[in-house]
């Protein structure tokens, strides 16, 4: 009686939930912001990558290379099909992104030469 009690609460709580979209400027200051460790400079961006394309961690987590291609119009897109539909996705790279992808590279390389030097 007190397990169903319990969860009627949590679900008000969550009905009583309201989302709130960030801005570009709230998105600016975190990017803006440096750590004293290479990974939490790397969740950071993967973050605010997430933000600009809408894509969840988890599909940003598997995104291969050959997923970006250079669109008919000169640009950077991402272009996959979706797991659940397999319908095809095209998010376009804004600039912005494409820092925050070459960032994310630059981490990785420097991430994954510490771990080969250590060990």
């Amino acid at each position: 009686m007190d397990y169903q009690r319990s969860f009627l609460s949590l679900e008000d709580y969550l009905e009583n939930q309201r989302k709130t979209i960030s801005h570009s400027n709230e998105l600016d200051m975190l990017r803006d912001i440096k750590s004293f460790l290479l990974r939490l400079d790397l969740v950071r961006d993967i973050f605010v990558f997430c933000c600009y394309t809408g894509l969840a961690y988890a599909v940003v987590k598997q995104l291969k290379q050959d997923e970006m291609v250079i669109g008919v119009n000169g640009e950077r897109w991402i272009k996959m099909a979706r797991k659940k539909t397999k319908a095809i996705s095209s998010i376009h790279i804004l600039p912005t992104t494409e820092e925050i992808i070459q960032n994310i590279v630059k981490i990785l390389m420097l991430l994954t030469a510490r771990e080969y030097y250590l060990s």
